[in-house]
C-alpha cells in the first residue's frame, strides 16, 4: 500500500466515523464521492478494474449470462457491472451515491448496463424476485453491524426463484465491533441468507494478495449449468484457522433461492 493509498483510507475512515457518530451512515457514501471530485484514488474501494476474486471465480465457472438478469449491489464505479454485461447478462447496477452512478456513466458512455441510484433498504418493488444472478462485493461489510442483517434480507428479496447469489467479502472467525471499514464478516453472520430461505451451495476460504494480506470473504453460488461441486476434490481441505493470523481468511459462501443438491466445499491456496 502506498502512502497516498493509506492517506486516502485514513481520510475515508475519519469521514465514516463522523457520519456514524451522527447515525447518518448512508449519507457517508455520497459525501465521499462528492469530496473525491473525480479522483478515484480518494475512494478506497475504487480500483477501476474488475474485482480479481470475482473474475477468477467467473472464469473457473465459465460463467455465461445467456441474457439472464443480473443485479450488482453497491456498484461503485461500475467495473464489475460492466464485466457481467460482457458475459451476456442484462445488468442492473445500483449505488446509494448518485455521484457514483453518474461517474460510472461517464466512464462507460457506451454501456449496456442500467445504472440507477437506489437505497438498498428501499429498493424498487419491481426488483423483488426478479434477478437470476446477484453480485455483492464488500458492500455489507461497510455498513454498521446493526444494519447488516437487514441488508442481507433486502438483497435476498431481489433473487428470483432458482437464482444465484455471489457474495465476496473479507472474513473473520469472530467479528469485532471496532468501527473500522471494511470490517470483516464472520461465517455466522452470513447465515442470515439461509434464514431468508436461501441454501448455501458452496463456501470457500483463501488468502488474498493485498497489503497487508487481507481477509477476503465471498459467497459463491453455483449455476444449474455448472457441475454440482465447482471446486475439484483435490482442492478441498479443512477451514483455515485464524489462531495465529490477524489477516488471513477469505470466506466464500454461496446461496441459491431453491433447494440445491450441492454440498459445501472448502478450498485453501
Amino acid at each position: 500500500m502506498t502512502l497516498d493509498e493509506q492517506q486516502a483510507r485514513e481520510k475515508a475512515q475519519h469521514l465514516y466515523d463522523t457520519y456514524t457518530s451522527r447515525g447518518d451512515v448512508l449519507n457517508y457514501f455520497s459525501t465521499l464521492y462528492q469530496q473525491a471530485q473525480g479522483d478515484a484514488s480518494a475512494i478506497p474501494w475504487a480500483d477501476q478494474q474488475v474485482n480479481t476474486h470475482f473474475k477468477d471465480w467467473a472464469e473457473r465457472q465459465q460463467l455465461q449470462g445467456n441474457n439472464r438478469r443480473a443485479l450488482v449491489v453497491g456498484c461503485g464505479l461500475g467495473d464489475d457491472a460492466e464485466y457481467l454485461a460482457s458475459l451476456g447478462f442484462q445488468v442492473t447496477a445500483f449505488d446509494i451515491a448518485p455521484e457514483a452512478i453518474e461517474w460510472s456513466k461517464r466512464r462507460f458512455p457506451e454501456t449496456q448496463v442500467h445504472y440507477e441510484a437506489a437505497n438498498l433498504f428501499a429498493l424498487p418493488q419491481a426488483w423483488q424476485q426478479t434477478f437470476d444472478f446477484i453480485l455483492e462485493i464488500y458492500t455489507i461489510q461497510t455498513l454498521p453491524y446493526e444494519l447488516r442483517s437487514r441488508a442481507m434480507e433486502c438483497i435476498s428479496l431481489c433473487l428470483a426463484p432458482g437464482g444465484d447469489l455471489l457474495v465476496i467479502c473479507r472474513g473473520t472467525e469472530s467479528e469485532e465491533r471496532d468501527g473500522k471499514i471494511p470490517s470483516p464478516l464472520s461465517r455466522q453472520s452470513l447465515s442470515v441468507f439461509q434464514s431468508c430461505g436461501l441454501q448455501e451451495v458452496a463456501f470457500d476460504d483463501f488468502y488474498d494478495q493485498e497489503e497487508p494480506p487481507g481477509v477476503a470473504s465471498a459467497s459463491t453460488i453455483t449455476y444449474p449449468t455448472i457441475p454440482e461441486n465447482p471446486f475439484p476434490t483435490s482442492a478441498r481441505s479443512n477451514p483455515l484457522s485464524l489462531a495465529n493470523h490477524q489477516w488471513v481468511l477469505v470466506l466464500v459462501a454461496g446461496w441459491q433461492s431453491q433447494p440445491a443438491t450441492n454440498t459445501r466445499t472448502w478450498r485453501a491456496t
